[in-house]
C-alpha cells in the first residue's frame, strides 16, 4: 500500500491529475447549442453519463447525440454549421476544434444509426479534409455542402404506412448544395448515391424513397421550424422553456458565438460559391 504522506503517492498524485486535466478541458468544449427539440433527446458524454436535452442546452467534443421515436433535434455549431437528426438517430461529435489558437480547425462526427442532414459552416471551407462524417459503412467528406444521410441496418421500416418499403441495408445519402465526395464518387445538387455494407458506392438514378417520402427540413433556415417542436397543445415538451426556434439568434449571441449583424455576415459567407 502506498502511504499518502510518501513521496510515492505524490508522485502518483500528479501523474493522474496530469493525465485527468486534460481530458477534463477536452469534455468541457462546448461545441454547439440546441435549438429545437420534439420528443425525447439524450446526448451521452464521453465518460458514459447520459443527460437530457432541451432549447438552449450546450453539446460538447466527445457528445453522442440520441433521438428517440418520433423525435428530432436542431443543432447550431460555432462554426456556423447546422445540423438535423432524425428520429432514431445515434450521432457522436467524435472530435471538434474552432478557431481555438493554434490548434487545427476540424469536424469529425459519427452516424452510428439514423439519419440527418446537415449544412456546414466555416470547418472544412478552406480545409475540405477537416470536416467528415463517418457511418458504419463508408465516410461522407464535403467540398462546402448542404447535405444529408441516412443509415439502414434492418431499422428503416418507419414509413412503411407511406407505401414505402424497408431498403436494403446500407447508407443513403443527397445533395442539396455543393458537392460531397463518398467512397470515390462525387455528389453534386439533387444527386443521390448508396453505400452497400461491402462500402461498395453507387450513383441511384433517382432519389430514394426512404429520404424523399419524409423529407428533413434544412437546418440552417429558421422559417421551416417555425411551429415545430411543441406538443399538440402548443406548449413545449417537458418543460417551460420553448423549443421551437423562436429566439435561436439570441440564444447564440448569449453564447458567444456571433452578434447577430455578425451572423448576417457569416450566413453571407457561407452561401458565397467556394
Amino acid at each position: 500500500m502506498i502511504r499518502p504522506n510518501s513521496w510515492r503517492f505524490r508522485v502518483v498524485l500528479i501523474l493522474a491529475l496530469l493525465l485527468w486535466l486534460p481530458l477534463l478541458a477536452w469534455a468541457q468544449t462546448e461545441v454547439g447549442k440546441v435549438l429545437a427539440t420534439r420528443g425525447e433527446v439524450t446526448a451521452m458524454a464521453a465518460d458514459g453519463q447520459s443527460r437530457p436535452l432541451a432549447r438552449g442546452a450546450s453539446l460538447f467534443q466527445g457528445d453522442t447525440v440520441a433521438t428517440g421515436a418520433d423525435s428530432f433535434v436542431r443543432i447550431r455549431f460555432s462554426d456556423g454549421g447546422s445540423l438535423h437528426l432524425r428520429a432514431a438517430t445515434r450521432f457522436a461529435i467524435a472530435e471538434y476544434v474552432f478557431a481555438e489558437q493554434g490548434k487545427r480547425d476540424v469536424g469529425r462526427f459519427d452516424l452510428v444509426a439514423g439519419g440527418f442532414r446537415a449544412v456546414t459552416g466555416a470547418i472544412g471551407r478552406e480545409d475540405k479534409a477537416a470536416y467528415s462524417v463517418k457511418t458504419p459503412v463508408t465516410t461522407i467528406g464535403i467540398r462546402g455542402t448542404d447535405h444529408e444521410g441516412r443509415y439502414c441496418n434492418s431499422d428503416c421500416n418507419d414509413l412503411i404506412d407511406r407505401g414505402v418499403p424497408p431498403p436494403d441495408d446500407g447508407l443513403y445519402n443527397g445533395t442539396f448544395e455543393g458537392e460531397t465526395v463518398i467512397g470515390g464518387e462525387g455528389f453534386g445538387p439533387g444527386q443521390y448515391g448508396y453505400t452497400n455494407p461491402d462500402g461498395v458506392t453507387i450513383r441511384l438514378p433517382e432519389p430514394p424513397t426512404i429520404l424523399t417520402a419524409d423529407p428533413l427540413p434544412d437546418p440552417a433556415d429558421d422559417s421551416q421550424y417555425e411551429g415545430v417542436g411543441t406538443d399538440a397543445d402548443g406548449g413545449p415538451p417537458g418543460g417551460d422553456a420553448p423549443t421551437d426556434i423562436e429566439g435561436g439568434d439570441q440564444l447564440l449571441a448569449e453564447a458567444g458565438y456571433f452578434t447577430i449583424p455578425d451572423r448576417e455576415r457569416q450566413v453571407l459567407a457561407l452561401e458565397c460559391p467556394l
